[in-house]
């Protein structure tokens, strides 16, 4: 049996991990300064250091979930033609 396509709301949460774990590795890379001195500390960036691992993730993760519904729709159509053709044959 061919496995289904993990549902949406999965493919959001595990973007949710994702930029969870992400995020907090590429602040310490991107303010390492500003976090040691404790000043400056952009909330922006840090906002916009979460998303954008989420949007990476996300999109990724969308479209290979896309892909994969075209290629078993294809493969269900394949199937379907080798079972008419099959039952003709049986019968004719």
């Amino acid at each position: 049996m061919v496995p289904d396509a993990p549902p949406v709301a999965a493919v959001y949460k595990r973007s949710v991990l994702i930029a969870c774990i992400v995020c907090p590795i590429l602040t310490l890379i991107n303010q390492w300064e500003q976090i040691t001195a404790w000043s400056g500390i952009s909330v922006t960036k840090i906002a916009l250091t979460f998303l954008v691992p989420f949007i990476v993730s996300t999109v990724s993760a969308l479209m290979a979930r896309k892909r994969f519904a075209k290629v078993l729709a294809a493969k269900n159509q394949e199937l379907s033609e080798a079972l008419e053709r099959a039952k003709t044959s049986l019968n004719g």
